[in-house]
């Protein structure tokens, strides 16, 4: 059942985030490129842990190609049905086509920069952060530590917002 009430959460979501392809989308600044450095892991994802207790994650994949998705969150009791849809190709189904769910990065020695869309009044706003790569699993933005876990099989990359 949390699982049938999770799926149609998303489904919900992927929905709101859709009508704003109707609406403008601003363009990506950063331009898409490979990253050829072995700064950060990429077999897997990175997560950071927030909320009263810590009891919810934050999810970003990085991959090869210089693309990010946005894995959205997820509370730590529902993580593994999280994982269970990246495995399935459920979300990379559903977030193919929501360009909320991407964005790109670069990293500059030990600097990791993205940019990615936000779903807000006038969908959809980019946001571009910057943070500090600490080793190949950990890097931060603000007061946000992002860890890594590997993963496999990540959802995959393709989308139609990014060439």
């Amino acid at each position: 059942m949390k699982k049938n009430i999770k799926f149609a959460i998303i489904i919900l979501i992927i929905t709101v985030f859709s009508s704003c392809l109707s609406m403008k989308i601003e363009q990506l600044t950063m331009q898409r490129m490979d990253n050829t450095t072995t700064k950060l892991k990429l077999n897997g994802y990175y997560f950071d842990n927030f909320g009263d207790n810590d009891e919810k994650v934050d999810i970003i994949f990085f991959y090869k190609n210089g693309v990010l998705l946005d894995g959205m969150n997820s509370s730590l009791s529902d993580l593994e049905a999280t994982e269970a849809d990246f495995k399935s190709g459920i979300y990379a189904d559903l977030s193919a086509n929501n360009v909320t769910s991407w964005g790109v990065y670069k990293i500059n020695k030990n600097t990791i920069t993205t940019e990615q869309w936000f779903a807000g009044n006038r969908c959809c706003k980019t946001l571009i952060r910057s943070g500090t790569i600490l080793n190949d699993t950990t890097f931060q933005f603000n007061n946000e530590v992002f860890k890594f876990k590997a993963f496999s099989p990540k959802p995959d990359s393709t989308n139609v917002f990014i060439d």
